[in-house]
């Protein structure tokens, strides 16, 4: 029961009356912003949410079930897709889906001087097995006849190929590093620190925090007695160890840490909940641990694929989400708070693609079912995604 100064949310939670109705979600339900009153200049969701009068039929989705774009008329240079929401016309067949229903992507053909990538999009045929991917899937670089490189070259990873003197020169040639890898030198020169592996690194490299030696030695025994060191290698207070809060980048700062008490649950970064807190259908976990692997309720239940990716800055990353119970709902992708997803991010079909990642995109991603209560067992599931810094920024940008 809640007190006479509290709002009872769906859920059972109890929160201060006066965030009943004051535009701000704060029942994980959202049952405090429902049924509530909106002004003449505003226009109400179908869940209950108010939003701004102007932003109604503007082509961008502000109710959580797009009902401000639904039954809108559409102008001579939009499409309608098949929900009666309207986008730019010239978003229609260009391999990404705009459309909640998909219908932009749908019956469309190439030119025949064009070819048709995995995703649907259209390039020049002459762009096609040139040794530059120029699909968003790579699709034009598959199934390429091999050519072999000359003697007096190296060839790369991805099939370039470059003059043998430019291998092992410290001067990254090819675009995924290939022509820098595994090189081994008997001495280093004054400015330079020797690996374990006989590899030799810039000395500034020494204990930066990032991993230059392939082998990692770069960054042992690098903090003082008063920090701890991060498997990642940085250094990070030893006061910081075990206090709930990720400071490494790989959050070892937070494992093999205390057990708890009894009628407690631990979740994975071994922070303390009540057992109570486990499989309620809200995350109290840091981690969202708390959630995961619970019977799912109602046919509900959202599976994420990879749960976790580490990857370097300026790469491309693609999760994967579908509900594999039985109700089968439909997905989307979003951030803790509804922060939204990093430029040029795609959500289509549970599929979330996020182009050219930085650093400050790491972190965790939402991935939700649509029509369903958040607090229910199994309506979400969470990503985790770390990012590694670059070592090369003049080759970090994505690939055209």
């Amino acid at each position: 029961q809640c007190k006479e100064n509290e709002f009872q949310c769906a859920n059972g939670k109890c929160i201060d009356i006066r965030k009943k109705c004051d535009r701000r979600v704060d029942c994980n339900d959202f049952s405090d912003e429902a049924n509530c009153e909106c002004q003449d200049s505003e226009f109400r969701c179908g869940d209950g949410k108010c939003i701004e009068g102007r932003r109604r039929c503007d082509g961008t989705a502000d109710c959580r079930d797009y009902s401000d774009e639904t039954g809108c008329a559409c102008k001579d240079n939009e499409f309608r897709c098949g929900d009666g929401s309207c986008i730019d016309v010239r978003r229609k067949c260009d391999g990404t889906a705009d459309c909640r229903d998909y219908a932009d992507e749908r019956n469309c053909s190439c030119k025949a001087n064009e070819f048709r990538c995995g995703d649907g999009a259209c390039i020049d045929k002459s762009r096609q097995c040139d040794r530059t991917p120029d699909c968003r899937d790579h699709s034009d670089e598959h199934n390429c006849p091999i050519s072999g490189c000359s003697a007096s070259q190296f060839r790369c990873g991805d099939g370039r190929c470059i003059d043998i003197s430019r291998k092992c020169d410290d001067r990254v040639d090819c675009s995924d590093f290939s022509d820098e890898a595994n090189c081994v030198s008997d001495t280093c020169r004054a400015d330079e620190f020797k690996c374990k592996s006989g590899q030799c690194i810039r000395l500034s490299g020494k204990c930066n925090g990032r991993k230059d030696c392939s082998d990692g030695s770069d960054e042992e025994n690098c903090c003082t007695a008063e920090e701890f060191q991060c498997r990642t290698g940085e250094c990070v207070a030893r006061s910081q160890r075990c206090d709930g809060q990720y400071q490494c980048r790989d959050g070892s700062d937070e494992l093999e840490c205390r057990t708890c008490q009894p009628g407690q649950y631990v979740c994975a970064n071994t922070q303390c909940i009540e057992r109570s807190q486990r499989c309620d259908g809200r995350f109290d976990c840091t981690d969202f641990s708390d959630e995961a692997d619970c019977d799912p309720a109602a046919g509900v239940n959202i599976k994420v694929y990879p749960e976790r990716q580490t990857i370097k800055q300026g790469q491309e990353v693609v999760f994967r989400c579908r509900d594999e119970g039985t109700r089968r709902s439909q997905v989307r992708w979003t951030r803790p708070d509804d922060s939204p997803l990093p430029p040029q991010s795609t959500d289509a079909r549970g599929r979330l693609t996020m182009p050219n990642v930085q650093l400050e995109h790491g972190g965790v991603y939402l991935c939700k079912a649509v029509g369903v209560q958040a607090s229910t067992s199994g309506a979400q599931k969470a990503a985790f995604l770390t990012v590694q810094p670059c070592k090369y920024p003049d080759y970090c940008a994505p690939l055209p």
